[in-house]
């Protein structure tokens, strides 16, 4: 079991419109890169991630990035037939960023009321360092 823990929800990020006005498809979201920065810094399996997504494609090409990126990801749970959270960045015409979410059936929201959230809480109880 890693020894920290980041516990949040990474969503699908759009980011701004580029010069012909095409977004790019990525993802992050604050715990994440937090979480991600540590493992690189920290080596290889230490940091773990604490989360739900989807079983589509993206929430299972962000887990598999997230473990070559040396995440501990056994505390990442899929929920059958859902998908992650979704926003979009525009910026005003000062640079400034503007967010738009889309998130309302993420199943990050439900992290914690879940019935199968005990071996979470156990893991969370063990960890020397909690991330929020």
């Amino acid at each position: 079991m890693p020894r920290i823990l980041a516990i949040g929800e990474c969503m699908a990020e759009l980011s701004p419109p580029d010069d012909q006005g095409l977004r790019r498809l990525g993802y992050g979201g604050d715990t994440l890169n937090t979480a991600l920065y540590m493992a690189r810094l920290l080596g290889k399996d230490l940091v773990g991630y604490v989360t739900r997504l989807g079983d589509d494609a993206l929430s299972k090409d962000m887990v598999d990035d997230w473990r070559m990126e040396g995440l501990d990801t056994t505390l990442v749970e899929t929920v059958v037939g859902r998908t992650v959270g979704l926003y979009a960045i525009d910026l005003d015409d000062r640079g400034e960023r503007r967010f738009t979410y889309w998130r309302g059936e993420s199943p990050a929201r439900e992290l914690f009321n879940q019935g199968a959230y005990a071996k979470r809480l156990e893991a969370i109880e063990r960890a020397a360092l909690v991330y929020i």
